[in-house]
């Protein structure tokens, strides 16, 4: 029986700490595994140029359509401050995209340190964790409307 891919798409994707990210992608699939490549294509520069992070697998059985491999990358400099982002499966010479209707994925106004106490390690951090989250949301809406204006 061959392999055939059905489909590909980043499930998660997240700023784990100052410099990393990971990100968790999911392939649709029949069949065994024949040759498959998943990686994800990241630009810092809005694609002047890009690198191709491989992507591991995670957890599949031979019976499996579903696949579950993950990706984690560094950003080499702080003054990075956006990061887009597209998934591919490549597997037999055929290439399936997930790039988000070509409006790609996008990680923006990335804080140079991630602000302290946001891990929750213990359930009485939930409501100050969350107070930490709508600071920082409410910081890059503000952002956001600055730039807007900005625009216009």
């Amino acid at each position: 029986m061959s392999s055939k891919v059905n489909s590909v798409y980043l499930q998660s994707f997240d700023m784990v700490d100052d410099s990393n990210f990971c990100g968790v992608v999911h392939v649709e699939c029949r069949g065994p595994v024949i040759d498959r490549k998943v990686f994800v294509r990241v630009t810092s520069n809005r694609w002047k140029d890009y690198t191709d992070i491989p992507a591991r697998l995670m957890k599949a059985n031979s019976d499996a359509e579903l696949r579950v491999y993950c990706f984690q990358f560094s950003r080499s400099n702080k003054r990075i401050k956006h990061v887009e982002l597209a998934v591919c499966c490549e597997e037999q010479g055929e290439k399936i995209w997930d790039d988000n209707d070509r409006r790609y994925y996008k990680f923006e106004n990335i804080p140079d340190k991630m602000p302290h106490g946001i891990t929750i390690n213990d359930v009485t951090d939930i409501p100050r964790s969350f107070d930490l989250f709508l600071e920082i949301l409410e910081e890059s809406i503000r952002e956001c409307t600055i730039n807007m204006k900005n625009v216009d």
